[in-house]
């Protein structure tokens, strides 16, 4: 590796868990040289997603000392012969989330997604109802006041006391509220609701989870509970009717991290997996060849590299243990979280009904287990993902349970919820639901954001940073945002305040370029490689029940195994829109390298909007390789051959209108720009 000796690093970032990867994506579309390294062999870090083979080397990693935030770390597989859906299907079939956390819409992160682009790499899926497990029940908890009214295992009384609660959390006024808090003396939830509101216990475990309060409502901050219930409150109904957060398919914050990754490499930045830091020698210990390597840091990568940074960052876990970070001046308490994950024989469908009538069928359910055995044990959760999360196969789900105790028999209290949850009635044509995979695992994270290990504002500078490690939280915090955002604004320093945090354009042609030059010339190169859009519900897709990307790889597989003869074979293969196209791999290495750099680079740089510069790309990639113009079809003709939609009325020799239709449930996105067409609800374009 004598290029990256060769290098002078503005920043070199250590690990891949969300922070790392945001902020790597944020300093290199800022103009710096980032080295981002892990020393594990996948994306993700404290955020990995596992499949089983990882779990099982995961654990042993942590069992041996291998990190200071996870401990502790069991598996048990229950692998039943009774069907074929109980089985264990292949190690890579699952995506197990170690750090699974819904975004709500009323949060900073999922506009912050949006700006830095990297949204367009996601699939976004709804998050759905909120139970409450508790004397062998499973019941519904209102999320909403329109739900509280509606539900009708609520008498009269408490469904006024409720509203009453609930229109002081939605003051409008946050303010004022905000002020008048401050000058009261701290009062907790449970105190607050007998007292002021008048809330009868049966009601006060709902209200916990709402807040996703780690704690009952006797030890649970007012100011804390509120706050995060108007969170919850107001991002209600803003992706559709009951729906208010959601989840990234195939892992949540694990694909999160790993397509900023991705987007921090198209920005210019060098990414090393497998490969961590061996040791930090600050400045003031290395010998100093002039002024200007005077304020560098040198690093020894686990490799034996030795390479020169101006910043170095990282987690707790991935920073050697004699970096001289400075000193917090007071370290928040740490709390200790008992963590399973099972897999289960089940889809359990019933946990996730639609919010409305023909309206989005979520993948998530959040449970509430409230025990009846000490008044004093924390709350139990069980977050449920369906088989549509891409987590597990189909005919299967997952279910991630959480408790912060203190208390060794803390893992078997989660496993009997588990084991309460799948013995409610199910269907009966289906099997029995039972945890056929279990791992178990102790997290120790502090109780609240304290911030990084920054250098106080009248103390020496240092440029070693560690990142804090994060509380325990089933939803992403903003408070993550800020701490990534401190520390790109200590990195660029003046430079800041010109610059936006995690606002880019879009660059959407950067997508092919970077996909071949990252593989041309590697081992994982295919024969035959497709370039096609990979989302079912997007305005490229004239028709929303067609989705090209599974038509075709079913196409595809039924071609290659026909093997048909040469007359069979079209003299053309086109698709319905932009940028799609299929080439092989001695064709794509006709070209030189270079080219395609010179092909990324153009499109990043080139004076024009991104919409101008794509599609001059969209329209020439048949001419970079040599091929020449196809004909053209006019739209009716398109539209009957490719989506089956024949006679259509209203058509032009170059589109349909009115065939793409949002339902009338469904919400403009803020982001979307209008260009040529309309998106408001209910309306055809």
């Amino acid at each position: 590796m004598e290029s990256l000796s060769e290098e002078v690093w503005d920043v070199v970032i250590a690990g891949t868990s969300l922070p790392q990867s945001l902020l790597a994506l944020a300093l290199s579309r800022s103009g710096k040289k980032v080295l981002h390294v892990d020393q594990n062999g996948y994306y993700g870090g404290e955020d990995t997603g596992f499949s089983l083979q990882a779990a099982e080397q995961w654990t042993t990693t942590v069992n041996a000392g291998g990190s200071t935030v996870f401990s502790d770390a069991a598996i048990t597989a229950l692998n039943s012969t009774t069907s074929p859906v109980s089985v264990l299907k292949s190690s890579r079939a699952y995506t197990l989330c170690l750090n699974p956390q819904i975004v709500y819409a009323q949060s900073q992160f999922l506009p912050t997604l949006v700006s830095s682009q990297i949204h367009s790499q996601l699939e976004f899926q709804a998050v759905g109802w909120w139970w409450i497990y508790r004397n062998g029940s499973l019941q519904k908890i209102p999320g909403t006041r329109e739900d509280v009214f509606n539900d009708d295992s609520l008498s009269v009384r408490d469904k006024r006391i409720l509203m009453k609660f609930l229109r002081y959390v939605l003051q409008e006024d946050d303010a004022q509220n905000d002020a008048s808090a401050e000058a009261l003396p701290p009062i907790l939830l449970a105190d607050a609701l007998e007292t002021r509101f008048r809330v009868p216990a049966a009601l006060q475990g709902p209200i916990v989870a709402l807040a996703l309060s780690p704690q009952l409502a006797a030890t649970t901050d007012l100011n804390y509970a509120t706050a995060r219930i108007r969170r919850h409150m107001r991002s209600a109904g803003y992706f559709g009717p009951g729906l208010g957060a959601v989840l990234a398919k195939y892992g949540g914050n694990a694909e999160i991290s790993q397509v900023a990754c991705r987007a921090q490499a198209v920005g210019g930045g060098v990414y090393l997996l497998g490969t961590g830091l061996k040791a930090i020698h600050a400045p003031s210990t290395i010998p100093q060849a002039s002024v200007e390597s005077s304020s560098l840091t040198r690093v020894e990568l686990s490799d034996g590299t030795e390479i020169k940074a101006r910043w170095v960052v990282g987690g707790v876990d991935d920073l050697p243990t004699q970096a001289d970070c400075p000193p917090q001046d007071q370290a928040a308490p740490t709390v200790t979280t008992y963590h399973t994950i099972d897999i289960v024989s089940n889809p359990l469908q019933h946990l996730f009904p639609p919010a409305a009538e023909n309206g989005h069928v979520p993948v998530v359910a959040i449970v509430l287990v409230l025990e009846d055995t000490t008044v004093d044990s924390a709350p139990i959760y069980l977050q449920v993902h369906s088989e549509d999360t891409g987590e597990c196969p189909s005919g299967q789900s997952v279910i991630y349970g959480s408790v912060q105790s203190n208390q060794p028999n803390a893992v078997e209290r989660l496993k009997l919820a588990v084991s309460k949850l799948l013995h409610l009635e199910h269907d009966p044509a289906s099997e029995k639901p039972q945890s056929i995979w279990n791992m178990s695992y102790t997290s120790h994270q502090p109780a609240m954001f304290h911030g990084s290990h920054l250098a106080a504002p009248n103390s020496p500078p240092s440029t070693i940073v560690s990142l804090q490690t994060r509380p325990h939280d089933l939803a992403l915090q903003d408070e993550t945002l800020d701490e990534i955002k401190s520390v790109w604004t200590a990195i660029l320093r003046d430079e800041a305040e010109s610059q936006p945090f995690l606002r880019f354009e879009q660059r959407e042609q950067d997508a092919e370029s970077e996909g071949i030059i990252n593989h041309y010339n590697g081992d994982h190169l295919a024969d035959i490689q497709v370039f096609m859009h990979n989302l079912q519900y997007q305005w490229h897709n004239d028709d929303a029940n067609k989705d090209g990307a599974t038509h075709f790889c079913k196409a595809f597989i039924e071609l290659s195994s026909e093997r048909p003869s040469a007359d069979d074979i079209p003299t053309a293969i086109a698709a319905s829109c932009c940028a799609q196209f299929i080439v092989t791999k001695t064709k794509l290495r006709v070209k030189p390298l270079s080219e395609y750099v010179r092909v990324r680079d153009w499109v990043l740089n080139a004076p024009l909007p991104d919409d101008i510069s794509g599609l001059i790309m969209e329209y020439s990639w048949h001419m970079f390789f040599g091929q020449p113009d196809v004909h053209w079809p006019e739209a009716q003709s398109c539209y009957c051959n490719v989506f089956g939609l024949c006679d259509l009325d209203n058509c032009t020799d170059k589109a349909c209108q009115a065939q793409y239709t949002l339902p009338r449930y469904s919400t403009k996105p803020k982001e979307w720009k209008p260009l040529a067409m309309s998106y408001n609800a209910g309306e055809k374009t």
